[in-house]
């Protein structure tokens, strides 16, 4: 906050978007420093009051699902008589959240899989090209002949992973599309 924000802050108001925002109040620590270098102080008890205000508008079961669902961690601030249901809600945005991204890590897998098995095939075809040339001795053959079998062996267990990895991607789909519809928020 600059010299003018800090001496003409509406304290009430700036508390009640820190909690609205899902802050605690320690925010107020952030604004007294800055504030403190153009020699103003908070109004505390304005603050205060607009946090309280702000907190129970910020503590509603729709942003504790949103809150669950990205992945962000509930600081413990929602009065006694609205945290049941915000925490109920927050909880089935953090299934969501992480059903979500078992399907990314399974997703990303699948799709290093099959970047390794194009390298694989591409090098395979590379081998066998040298390996029907007309160059090359007999030692240098049979070198390609077993590269080419190392490479037949890592084609092959990449593709099991591929369709190991497809099966489990869809099956953590379906559980995120379960999951995702069984919640009201």
């Amino acid at each position: 906050m600059n010299k003018d924000e800090c001496k003409l802050a509406n304290w009430e108001l700036i508390g009640y978007e820190d909690g609205g925002n899902g802050q605690t109040q320690a925010q107020i620590g952030k604004h007294r420093t800055a504030c403190a270098k153009h020699g103003v102080a908070p109004d505390l008890s304005a603050y205060q009051k607009g946090h309280a205000r702000g907190v129970r508008a910020f503590c509603n079961p729709n942003r504790g699902f949103a809150l669950g669902s990205n992945g962000a961690h509930y600081r413990g601030m929602c009065p006694k008589d609205l945290e049941p249901a915000f925490l109920n809600a927050y909880r089935a945005g953090k299934r969501v959240h992480v059903a979500r991204q078992q399907v990314r890590a399974l997703n990303n897998k699948l799709n290093t899989n099959k970047t390794e098995l194009k390298t694989a095939k591409a090098q395979l075809k590379n081998k066998e090209g040298l390996l029907i040339s007309p160059q090359g001795n007999i030692a240098q053959k049979a070198n390609l002949l077993l590269e080419i079998k190392d490479l037949n062996q890592q084609t092959g267990k990449l593709e099991a992973q591929i369709r190991h990895n497809e099966k489990d991607l869809a099956v953590a789909r379906t559980k995120l599309n379960v999951i995702s519809s069984s919640v009201r928020y």
